[in-house]
This record gives structure tokens, sequence and C-alpha cells, in this order.
């Protein structure tokens, strides 16, 4: 009786970690995407959000192409992984450029554990958005 409690326990924090996490990204997204000159709301949208972050990170330039390959190369077995993990440094990276010049805040941005907390330092720090993209519209 006691393995099968602590198993139901794991697996609640873990999916309560999980569904925190979750929000929290999301929060954090919804007052990047403002800062970038987007509407919030976008935040809320599932494969949209995806594709208005890597269009704040791309600067507009080709987002389609970063959108649209990293999805269909990452079903590829092996090549997928490596399109996958390259994709999320490089997207990752440019996006929190675009919000600071603190070198170690981009660094821990990509990584995945630090990932949301850096967002919500981003979203709700005295970071404001430098690019030229805030004047675009998608």
């Amino acid at each position: 009786m006691y393995d099968s409690l602590k198993n139901i326990l794991d697996t609640t924090a873990g999916f309560i970690t999980t569904i925190l996490a979750i929000l929290i990204t999301i929060v954090a997204w919804y007052r990047l995407f403002e800062k970038a000159g987007l509407e919030g709301w976008k935040a809320f949208i599932p494969i949209y959000n995806i594709y208005c972050y890597y269009h704040i990170a791309t600067g507009g330039i080709n987002t389609g192409l970063w959108f649209l390959g990293t999805f269909l190369l990452g079903w590829i077995p092996f090549v997928g992984k490596i399109v996958t993990i390259i994709s999320y440094l490089y997207i990752n990276y440019n996006f929190a450029k675009k919000y600071t010049t603190n070198e170690i805040l981009v660094l821990l941005h990509l990584i995945p554990t630090l990932s949301s907390l850096i967002k919500l330092v981003l979203a709700f720090g005295d970071y404001d958005f430098n690019s030229y993209i805030k004047k675009q519209r998608i």
C-alpha cells in the first residue's frame, strides 16, 4: 500500500510541477509578447504562440522556414534530434538577446529547467524589447 501511495504522490507532484511550468511560461510569454509589440492573447493559442515566439527570436526573417523546418525535420530519426537541439539553442539564444545584453542571463535561458524562470525575469524585470520588429505585424 505504501508503494502505491508513493507512486500516486510522485505522479501528482510531477503533474503539478509540469502544469506550474506551463502556466509560468504562458504568463511570461503574454508579457514578453506585449513588450515586443504583439498582442498578449497570442500566448494562449497553442501552435500560434510558438510561431510568434519564433517570429520574435528570428526578427521576422525566415520565421516560417525555422518553424516548419524544425517541425518537419523533427520527425526524421537521429536528424530530428540534432535539428531540434540546434533550433532550441538558436531560437532561445536569439529570443533572450532581444530583451537583454546580459550574456549570463542569455546563457541561463538556454538551460531547459531554468528557461521558464528566466522568461519571468525578462518579462517582469526592467528589460525592454530592443528590436526593429516591434513595428511589424504578424
